[in-house]
């Protein structure tokens, strides 16, 4: 890559902008009479370049941290869920007729909790059977 200005377009990516820090340095250094009226010297333009290397090395670690966290947050929110699935419906059998008991927490409990389960069916039989399926008849108890 040439430098830009002779018709080249600036560099955009970080990769590029540093590869022509660098590459500036170099020319600065084998040919300083070319680059006397330059508006930085080339150890300015190294420090310049280390500190761009070590602010986007702190941004990648940062990133890495960043994207972790996430990761852990939503693991544990993902457990939590699971316990929480468990924990009301369970509480919920438990206080059966008496879904004031869950009101603080605000489930109000579930409807089917308190009714009463329904008797065996009658005159159960099967019905037919093909292509990988059944069909039950039955009569309500």
């Amino acid at each position: 890559m040439a430098f830009p200005g002779l018709g080249e377009p600036f560099p955009e990516r970080e990769k590029d902008i540093l590869d022509l820090a660098r590459r500036l340095i170099e020319a600065m250094e084998r040919d300083p009479e070319t680059f006397r009226d330059a508006p930085y010297t080339a150890d300015q333009l190294r420090v310049a370049l280390e500190q761009a290397r070590r602010a986007t090395a702190a941004a990648d670690a940062a990133d890495e941290v960043w994207r972790e966290s996430i990761r852990k947050k939503d693991q544990t929110l993902q457990e939590l869920k699971a316990g929480l699935i468990r924990g009301p419906w369970t509480i919920e059998v438990t206080v059966r007729g008496r879904p004031e008991k869950l009101s603080g927490i605000g489930w109000g409990g579930n409807e089917a909790t308190d009714r009463v389960p329904p008797g065996a069916v009658r005159d159960f039989a099967l019905g037919s059977a093909r292509d990988g399926s059944v069909e039950l008849q039955w009569r309500p108890p």
